[in-house]
């Protein structure tokens, strides 16, 4: 007996059909859109790297690679992200191009982990970046992109925040504790986790790396303190470096109009460990997917593992699984059924190579035709444009087709006109 092969896509990976892909292409339409209009280049890598890039710099990420070996037993490995792509990318043309250089591209990426809600083993996300600007205007223009990313899909006042932080302040912070740098990095990773796990589970963390009593409560205490009561808490970072590029985007934003939309958080960590500056996430308000939706930040650093010393870079990375789902819970899902999308079925009695002329010059003027290959009635051309969820058909009869007449019956209106077909082409023109 044969096997018979499945039908359903590999775990954590998904078909996309009929609305589900008109609304990640709408998703991408506005990603692409926005970046284009702050002038940003699109880009695309290959999807396969050699695994060194990934487990370079890049955190908790260097676990979650699908790898294998090619012929030449070099290790390769599906893109898990494309950060470090893009830096390699940028490191081979860096000094022969302006700069500031801005690039985005909207591409698919691959992670061995467990699939959850808004996160699967293969995702599609934006990545835009800026390469050779160590201005703080540049985060501000990335973070400023983000917002505006939001409200392009007419996301309601309140229902996101950018939060963000500094990697720098975070680093001060260490010093001010005197925290040793062998258990920095993963210091540093068990904060990323303050705001999905128990208080009580990160002071344990903590604790089996190796941080006193003192310790541990200091960040804690940092994790939770706010833009209010900042200084008070914590006088000498206040007064430091990390808290002065803080201070210079608070007011870059504000004076962009985006008050509403933003928020100084120190808890806002990032796990990769190649951010070394300004780190922000947009988080959705909904009370059912109160989440991180995506981040970013600064990576001036990651140019050293392709040879470069220093390529200041900045970026964010937006992904259409949890963008879909801010939509749903919003409501911000788009009706996708056009107006200007016609059915014409192949009646009895007429002529098939009339129909296919006319719905070819109906194409010419822009619009949508969908013609059929078999003989229908017109209750059963209803029927099917009912359920394909037509808005009109165009009724070219044995009648119509002797006068040179069409009829169009609006199904939603229900209602139905005779027009001359040139007239027709004149009004869709």
């Amino acid at each position: 007996m044969r096997d018979i092969l499945l039908t359903q896509p590999y775990k954590g990976t998904e078909d996309l059909l009929f609305e589900d892909f008109q609304i990640q292409k709408y998703i991408f339409d506005i990603w692409r859109d926005t970046c284009l209009k702050f002038n940003y280049k699109e880009y695309i890598t290959p999807v396969l790297e050699n695994s060194r890039i990934y487990k370079a710099k890049s955190g908790a990420v260097k676990d979650e690679l699908f790898t294998l070996k090619d012929r030449g037993d070099r290790d390769l490995a599906l893109r898990p992200e494309m950060t470090p792509s893009v830096t390699r990318v940028v490191s081979s043309i860096y000094k022969e191009v302006s700069k500031p250089i801005r690039l985005f591209s909207i591409a698919n990426f691959f992670r061995n982990e467990a699939p959850q809600k808004g996160r699967l083993r293969e995702f599609w996300q934006l990545n835009y970046d800026i390469f050779g600007s160590e201005s703080l205007d540049a985060d501000g223009e990335i973070m400023s992109i983000a917002i505006e990313i939001m409200l392009a899909f007419k996301a309601p006042a309140g229902s996101f925040k950018l939060l963000f932080s500094n990697r720098i302040l975070v680093n001060e912070l260490f010093d001010l504790l005197k925290i040793d740098p062998s258990v920095r990095i993963e210091t540093a990773r068990i904060m990323d986790k303050y705001s999905n796990l128990p208080k009580s589970d990160i002071v344990s963390q903590f604790k089996k790396n190796n941080l006193d009593q003192n310790t541990v409560d200091c960040l804690i205490l940092f994790l939770e303190s706010s833009n209010s009561d900042f200084s008070n808490k914590f006088p000498t970072l206040f007064n430091g470096k990390g808290y002065s590029q803080i201070k210079y985007l608070i007011d870059y934003l504000n004076k962009l109009g985006y008050s509403d939309y933003f928020e100084f958080k120190p808890s806002i960590i990032r796990g990769f460990d190649y951010y070394d500056g300004i780190i922000f996430e947009i988080y959705d308000q909904n009370p059912n997917n109160k989440r991180s939706l995506f981040g970013g930040g600064r990576y001036n650093g990651l140019g050293e593992i392709f040879g470069q010393e220093n390529i200041p870079a900045t970026g964010f990375a937006p992904g259409s699984a949890t963008t879909k789902l801010f939509l749903e819970n919003w409501n911000l899902i788009p009706d996708f059924i056009k107006n200007d999308t016609y059915y014409m079925p192949y009646l009895p009695n007429t002529d098939l190579e009339k129909n296919l002329n006319l719905a070819r010059k109906i194409r010419s003027k822009g619009k949508v035709v969908e013609t059929d290959f078999y003989i229908k009635s017109i209750s059963d051309a209803i029927r099917y444009a009912n359920k394909q969820n037509f808005q009109n058909i165009l009724i070219y009869g044995e009648n119509e087709q002797k006068n040179g007449q069409i009829s169009i019956k609006n199904l939603s209106e229900n209602d139905q006109t005779i027009k001359s077909l040139e007239n027709f082409l004149s009004d869709i023109s």
